[in-house]
């Protein structure tokens, strides 16, 4: 049940159906009063949609994917020597450091994958001033090159989203990070700026797991 997941050393192994049954409730009757739940009305909430984006290697890109895949072997090898690990950690552990390796892959075609994404919701904005010039009223209009509102995440930081920035600071495209270690005035404030219609914002926001929670984005990709 729910609240038997909530403490997980009671062992049911050797219960009867009864017994177990009467363990639920008095952990229901515990937890009761503790835990509140609320259906909220799901219509409120965008719909979800997984795109599944296949990145073709190059030759010269596969060859070196694989010499990265067989470094992070042997030093996967290296580490069960010394420390022997279950199966199920060790496999997550090597396809975790294997990704990050091949991340750092000159190029990096997940990057370019992104940028390209960037750079296709790039378009130009026409904004009106009006302003007091010896003493008539003027219409200025100005240009801006804005960018669709889009949202990178990636769970590594040097491995992922440094990587991102630094190809759009070779483009000089202006964006927001929330990390782990942004405070929460400073979170607050980029939230406020890529929410805005100002074209003069940054809208590119990248996040980190650790700094992704609890951010109210509108309108956002």
């Amino acid at each position: 049940s729910f609240y038997h997941s909530l403490c997980p050393h009671i062992d049911y192994t050797d219960m009867s159906a009864e017994k177990r049954a009467e363990c639920d409730k008095k952990l229901e009757q515990y937890f009761g009063c503790i835990l509140s739940f609320a259906n909220a009305p799901v219509e409120n909430y965008p719909d979800v949609i997984t795109k599944i984006v296949p990145i073709m290697m190059t030759p010269e890109y596969l060859a070196a994917y694989k010499a990265k895949e067989m470094a992070v072997a042997a030093q996967a090898d290296l580490k069960k020597k010394k420390k022997d690990e279950d199966s199920e950690k060790e496999s997550n552990a090597f396809m975790v450091a294997l990704r990050m390796a091949s991340n750092n892959l000159s190029p990096c075609l997940k990057c370019e994958y992104v940028m390209n994404v960037i750079r296709g919701g790039k378009h130009t904005v026409t904004t009106e001033e009006t302003k007091i010039k010896k003493g008539k009223s003027v219409t200025v209009k100005k240009n801006h090159t804005v960018y669709e509102k889009t949202l990178v995440f990636s769970e590594y930081l040097e491995s992922g989203l440094d990587l991102v920035k630094s190809a759009l600071d070779a483009e000089g495209i202006q964006y927001m990070s929330i990390v782990g270690n942004v405070s929460q005035a400073k979170r607050t404030e980029m939230v406020a700026k890529i929410n805005s219609n100002d074209p003069d914002e940054p809208k590119i926001l990248f996040l980190s797991k650790a700094g992704g929670e609890g951010l109210d984005l509108k309108g956002i990709r």
